[in-house]
C-alpha cells in the first residue's frame, strides 16, 4: 500500500533571527589628521633649516587627496611666539612652507610648534600638531 502524502500543513518554524548589522562607517567622518615635517633632517626631532609641512587628513575611505574639500589652517610658532599663519589644501604637493609662503620668515634655533587646524566642505573639523627642534649652526 502507497502511503498518501499528509493534508496536514507543514509545522511553521520560527523566523530566523535578525541579526543587526553595524552601519558602515561614515566616509567623511575624520579618523585621523597628522602633519608630515619634510626638510633637512639631522637627528631624531632635530631639523637644519626651516622645513615644509603636509596636512595628512583620513577617512574611513582613505586620505582625502589634495582638492578634495579639505583646508588647513596653519599656525607657525617658533620659541613660543607666533610667527606666522597660512591656508592651504590638505595634501598639497611640497606642503606649505614658511621658507616659499610667505617668503622671509626665519626660524631661530630652538622649539618649532607647527598647529594645522582642519576643516572640509561637509563640516568636518579636526586638528594636528608637531614639535621639534631647529639647529643650525
Amino acid at each position: 500500500m502507497v502511503s498518501e502524502p499528509s493534508s496536514s500543513p507543514e509545522a511553521i518554524s520560527d523566523p530566523p533571527e535578525t541579526v543587526e548589522t553595524p552601519a558602515p562607517l561614515d566616509n567623511r567622518i575624520i579618523t585621523e589628521a597628522r602633519i608630515d615635517v619634510v626638510g633637512d633632517k639631522i637627528a631624531p626631532n632635530v631639523y637644519s633649516d626651516t622645513p615644509g609641512y603636509n596636512a595628512r587628513v583620513f577617512t574611513a575611505a582613505g586620505e582625502i587627496p589634495y582638492n578634495g574639500g579639505c583646508y588647513a589652517h596653519w599656525e607657525l610658532f617658533n620659541n613660543g611666539t607666533l610667527l606666522t599663519t597660512g591656508d592651504t589644501s590638505c595634501n598639497v604637493q611640497r606642503g606649505w612652507s614658511t621658507a616659499w609662503w610667505p617668503n622671509g620668515t626665519r626660524l631661530d634655533n630652538g622649539e618649532v610648534r607647527v598647529v594645522a587646524s582642519i576643516s572640509t566642505d561637509w563640516g568636518e573639523t579636526a586638528s594636528a600638531e608637531v614639535t621639534f627642534t631647529r639647529q643650525r649652526s
